[in-house]
């Protein structure tokens, strides 16, 4: 699910508003990419990434509105979002982006369009059904 370099961003991902009711967690990648973050900082990492599967895409750089989304109330959690931020999420154009979960909702728009598609096509194609009031 990490496999993004520290930092960077995607500048073309602007496909904000599709929220994502699921994203694949590879615990491994997780792990390697946020073995040197202490346990807040981890925690801080995995809720601004449900925020922003949840949101379906960047978050705004005001930090007043990230506290509130990711509900950090505390000066210590706050510092951990402050610092998680600096090292994963790359603000552009007044967003917050982070190149994993950039790929990984841009996949999950072309595989629900893909899933659309399939389904009008079996619609289309499905062979003529009697329906009960058409008996009548």
């Amino acid at each position: 699910m990490l496999r993004h370099q520290p930092g960077q961003g995607s500048p073309d991902s602007q496909q904000q508003g599709v929220a994502v009711d699921w994203y694949k967690y590879h615990i491994a990648d997780f792990m390697q990419a946020t073995r040197r973050l202490n346990m807040m900082q981890e925690g801080a990492y995995q809720r601004l990434l449900n925020v922003y599967y949840q949101q379906g895409g960047p978050l705004p750089v005001d930090e007043r509105v990230i506290f509130r989304l990711c509900n950090a109330l505390h000066w210590r959690e706050k510092e951990a979002v402050r610092y998680v931020l600096g090292i994963y999420f790359l603000p552009i154009e007044g967003m917050y982006h982070n190149t994993r979960a950039d790929e990984e909702i841009l996949k999950y728009q072309r595989q629900c369009e893909a899933n659309r598609h399939t389904n009008r096509e079996r619609i289309v194609n499905a062979p003529p059904t009697i329906r009960p009031l058409d008996k009548i």
